[in-house]
């Protein structure tokens, strides 16, 4: 992967080459600045080259031809939106694209429509499951020791400051909770929260036994 700009802030010429049929993915180029709207998120870098996610969706989903936004942009970007709670891509209408684009090394991230693009084009290869594979393969090989553990977790529901609690709370829970300020459970005494996880589903309940079988054998390559 290379650049044949120099500016990060302007990629009119890695554009011009994409444009062309020349460049399959721009490199990330990233700058100095100060007071980069959610630059925090880039701590997570490491964590994702680590995790192998752009390495393993090329072994999968090979090239998707010429473009500037290459395979990399969608896989980094969903982890990015993730990260930064963003649950949409629509959701990307409310920020400006220079400033997500610092953060994946591009002078503009994609727009709505330019990311629903990609990923349909990737769902239409039909490869996410084997994505999901190798990326787990990958994962117990380098954590060996932490297999052993399935979590199983669904989105777990709270109650509100007009609401007793369930008969599951956490320790620090009292007789009636306020409202967390995110979703999700937590045991701090400040929050007075408790949280109670949902029953499983049929959805949930029928994909168990595949999940179950293809852990047990990704469990056996790795002992």
């Amino acid at each position: 992967m290379f650049s044949a700009d120099r500016d990060p802030a302007d990629r009119w010429f890695d554009r011009l080459l994409a444009k062309l049929g020349l460049l399959e993915d721009a490199a990330p180029l990233f700058r100095d600045g100060e007071r980069v709207p959610r630059a925090g998120v880039l701590l997570a870098l490491p964590a994702i080259a680590h995790s192998g996610i752009v390495e393993i969706a090329r072994e999968v989903y090979g090239s998707i031809g010429p473009a500037f936004y290459g395979l990399r942009t969608p896989m980094v970007a969903l982890v990015f939106l993730a990260l930064l709670r963003i649950q949409r891509p629509e959701v990307l209408k409310e920020h400006a694209p220079p400033e997500l684009g610092r953060l994946l090394g591009l002078d503009r991230a994609p727009e709505v429509k330019t990311l629903r693009r990609k990923l349909a084009r990737l769902a239409a290869l039909g490869r996410s499951t084997e994505l999901g594979r190798q990326l787990a393969a990958r994962r117990v090989q380098r954590f060996t020791d932490a297999t052993g553990f399935l979590y199983v977790d669904g989105q777990c529901a709270h109650t509100t400051a007009s609401e007793s609690c369930p008969s599951r709370t956490s320790p620090a829970c009292g007789s009636r909770c306020r409202r967390p300020p995110t979703t999700g459970s937590t045991t701090s005494p400040a929050s007075r929260c408790s949280w109670s996880p949902p029953r499983a589903n049929a959805g949930l309940v029928k994909m168990l036994p595949a999940l179950c079988s293809d852990i047990r054998a990704l469990v056996a390559t790795a002992a």
